[in-house]
């Protein structure tokens, strides 16, 4: 779960870095959202093979 959120946030930095004149860290905010709804549905996923 936490590698998940891990790469969409790093990615959603690289983002922002390559993407110019944005004057708030969009995609990281965005990276950050998907990361944590991808990561909570492998988790719930996970648990509910148990």
């Amino acid at each position: 779960m936490l590698f998940v959120i891990l790469l969409f946030v790093f990615g959603g930095m690289k983002l922002d870095d390559w993407v110019q004149g944005l004057d708030f860290p969009l995609f990281t905010l965005l990276g950050a959202i998907v990361g944590v709804v991808l990561g909570i549905y492998y988790a719930i996923r996970d648990v509910t093979k148990l």
